[in-house]
């Protein structure tokens, strides 16, 4: 006859073997891996052939942007490295709750006691940060898709300076499709200094260079797949995370994805406006907002700040999930109170621990 103390040691040693012995992750996951490796790569094949236009371009021989196109290349030249990372977290378990999709509370009630017996005090908070943290591949993924997103607006705010695309260019985001140029007229009528003109750049008579079909393509596109890649990455990261605690407690494990849906808008309108004051940056204030004073801030400082402001709505996560973690482990604690009762009545288990 097993015992409950056998039964807590056989599936501690069960547990230490499992560890040990990789495994693949879920089939969900696996799809994951496959349609986000091939919607990177064919991103990475359409930038690179999109570099080779940039390049053979007509670019005035002391304003070459030297700069944005290494820029390029070092963004993609990123994304690549990072795609075998990506792959290895997403087909294999890698300790990663969220990662893993693993679900809190999905343990026997026995083994969640044991191990709070049993657990080690040196690097818990290194552990605890690997097992609790967001998921691995959606956050590989989510730099990957930035690191791809961001080479277009670089070279674009170019193109714009030197007369390769429009002026009216500068106020297109590829979230237009929400609100069109026409009806955001309306929101600056209050700017009475201002006309249609001056900010959509409709009339241009500028000499602009020869234009290649593509180029001029690219100034019509309604919705890039650099935004569609960031956004699937960015929703994958907020279904993750939250789905850890669904077992646990499904109101707060809905509260916490509804939360982490708002961060994901708050993203994609943020990299919107970015992009406009970026462009607005590179082009000159003074000649795009006609009869304006210059920013506040110059373009290094709105680039910091943007990039500050994402990885603060990324790790502002974390603060729900630890905090649930923690409600969680206080229902782990006060079920492990009730046990040890119930073991100081049975003496035959008490004396079997001891001899742990």
């Amino acid at each position: 006859m097993v015992t409950s103390t056998q039964r807590l040691v056989k599936g501690r040693h069960d547990g230490v073997a499992s560890c040990q012995r990789p495994s693949v992750n879920s089939q969900w996951s696996v799809w994951y891996c496959v349609f986000a490796l091939s919607l990177q790569i064919y991103i990475m094949a359409t930038s690179i052939q999109r570099f080779t236009r940039y390049v053979s371009l007509p670019w005035p021989p002391q304003g070459q942007p030297y700069f944005e196109l290494n820029a390029y290349v070092a963004f993609i030249g990123a994304a690549v490295v990072l795609m075998p990372f990506f792959v290895i977290l997403a087909l294999m378990k890698v300790g990663n709750y969220a990662n893993d999709g693993h679900k809190i509370g999905n343990e026997e009630p026995d083994m969640v006691v044991y191990q709070n017996l049993r657990k080690k005090k040196y690097c818990r908070w290194l552990k605890s940060l690997w097992k609790h943290g967001g998921p691995l591949a959606p956050l590989i993924h989510l730099a990957a898709s930035m690191c791809l997103l961001l080479p277009k607006l670089l070279v674009e705010a170019q193109l714009i300076k030197h007369g390769f695309l429009s002026k009216g260019a500068i106020w297109r985001t590829d979230l237009d499709f929400l609100i069109p140029h026409k009806d955001r007229l309306v929101m600056l009528r209050f700017l009475s200094t201002l006309n249609a003109t001056e900010v959509w750049g409709q009339v241009d008579d500028s000499p602009r260079p020869y234009l290649r079909s593509e180029i001029q393509g690219e100034e019509h596109a309604v919705l890039s797949t650099e935004l569609i890649n960031y956004a699937i990455a960015l929703l994958v990261f907020a279904v993750r995370y939250p789905a850890v605690f669904w077992n646990t407690n499904k109101c707060y494990g809905f509260l916490f994805s509804c939360y982490m849906l708002f961060t994901v808008s708050q993203q994609l309108l943020v990299f919107a406006g970015f992009t406009i004051l970026y462009k607005v940056h590179i082009c000159g204030t003074r000649d795009v907002l006609l009869r304006f004073s210059s920013l506040l801030l110059n373009v290094k400082l709105t680039v910091l700040l943007f990039f500050v402001y994402s990885i603060l709505l990324a790790v502002s996560a974390s603060v729900l999930y630890f905090y649930g973690l923690q409600k969680y482990k206080e229902w782990v604690d006060s079920r492990l109170q009730c046990q040890l009762i119930r073991w100081k009545k049975n003496p035959d288990v008490c004396g079997a621990l001891h001899l742990i």
